[in-house]
């Protein structure tokens, strides 16, 4: 259980650093990364006067551009509130509900070096100082706001119970709404987006690199220990050396800093982004269903405990942690706002996503038209035993099935 606690609240900040910090160039000459602020607020001018004009759409569609602009590590958070105004002016807007799905989740995770910080092991702890110092010498004070600066009316955890209560009640909700605006997206025409995906580390930047080498001879002479001619003079030794000097330099090339690519979302890439949505969701279910409450405190004596042992060449015995355990009446119990129930039905819309997926292996899996194409998801591959795992799978959300355990006297199958 420890190890799960581990898991997921590393995963959520690895989750965030796939955005918040992959990509991030100290040097980028790119524009929304000088003042992501100060260009959401200018452009966002002629979103509002097309809004006083009555032209919602169209408004909408603006203010989801500005946020397709802003889309570099650093203004995130800017990017998520221009989402937001181009959604409350039209909910069925594509871009919004897409960029949204995603930005939203992560605005739950500011100052995730410091509310974890108390609560991880040693050894992530020095990961996540390290974190800190790689971030603030991108000297992008917008990302280090985002990654250290603790929420208004939020304080470090305290424990892991204090972690799952954050995912139950702040994060999974926020993912809940994630899934429901993909699937307003499902069974539209393809979502064409304009985005710096190598900025946001999605694809790498590509550099110019020029390795050269120059050659020269080095030519030494030595007179002494050669001895003399018959005039008298010293002969000389002549020695050469070969010189080589090289020098490696990569520069990064500019338009890849600043172009934008086009990606484009078939009816497969949103099922595949929104079935990866629902299975988060699901885990962050399972995880918050029943309570860690006491539990670091019982992991803490069980050490304590294993120690002393240790000095008597003694290990832990299965009574020592069912005793440890009893001591905490809470923990394990079932959560009172646990969503087991809405497992079954998620878990069966994502497996089923995931069959009409395996029909169409063709297109999907290692197809180099797809690959070298536009759109988001290059490859998916699904084989026979995943098909056959997955469809086990919906048998058992369907109900009992008869399983085959042998023959009876007869030859009949049982």
């Amino acid at each position: 259980m420890l190890f799960l606690t581990r898991s997921y609240s590393i995963a959520l900040v690895a989750m965030t650093l796939v955005v918040a910090s992959t990509g991030c160039s100290k040097n980028s000459s790119n524009t929304a990364s000088q003042a992501p602020h100060k260009i959401a607020a200018a452009s966002a001018a002629a979103a509002a006067r097309l809004v006083a004009e009555g032209h919602t759409n169209e408004a909408a569609a603006e203010y989801a551009r500005i946020g397709e602009l802003l889309l570099v590590p650093e203004g995130i958070q800017y990017a998520d509130k221009m989402f937001d105004r181009a959604l409350e002016l039209d909910p069925n807007n594509g871009k919004a509900n897409f960029y949204g799905a995603v930005t939203k989740p992560l605005m739950r995770m500011q100052g995730f070096i410091s509310r974890f910080a108390q609560v991880a092991e040693p050894d992530d702890q020095k990961k996540l100082a390290s974190l800190r110092k790689e971030i603030e010498k991108l000297n992008l004070p917008e990302l280090t706001k985002f990654a250290v600066r603790l929420p208004d009316g939020k304080s470090p955890f305290a424990d892991y119970h204090e972690v799952q209560r954050f995912l139950k009640t702040e994060l999974l909700p926020e993912v809940v709404k994630s899934v429901e605006k993909l699937s307003r997206l499902m069974g539209r025409n393809d979502l064409e987006l304009n985005i710096n995906l190598a900025r946001l580390g999605f694809r790498k930047m590509k550099s110019t690199s020029d390795y050269r080498c120059e050659h020269s001879v080095y030519t030494y002479t030595e007179t002494s220990g050669g001895g003399y001619d018959a005039h008298g003079n010293p002969i000389a030794k002549l020695y050469q050396f070969d010189n080589w000097y090289c020098s490696y330099t990569s520069t990064m090339e500019l338009k890849d800093i600043l172009k934008a690519e086009r990606v484009v979302l078939d009816a497969s890439d949103l099922k595949i982004v929104r079935g990866s949505m629902m299975a988060l969701a699901d885990f962050l279910r399972l995880s918050s269903a029943y309570s860690f409450a006491g539990l670091q405190e019982a992991i803490n004596n069980l050490k304590i405990l294993e120690k002393n042992r240790d000095e008597h060449y003694r290990h832990l015995s299965t009574r020592d942690v069912i005793q440890e355990l009893q001591r905490h009446p809470d923990l394990f119990t079932i959560e009172k706002d646990q969503e087991i129930v809405a497992l079954a039905h998620s878990q069966e819309q994502v497996l089923r996503d995931a069959l009409s997926l395996g029909e169409l292996q063709a297109d999907l899996c290692q197809n180099a038209e797809r690959a070298q194409g536009e759109n988001l998801i290059k490859s998916f591959c699904l084989y026979a035993n995943d098909l056959n795992t997955i469809q086990t799978a919906l048998d058992l959300l369907a109900g009992p099935r008869p399983i085959k355990i042998g023959f009876d006297g007869e030859g009949a199958e049982v």
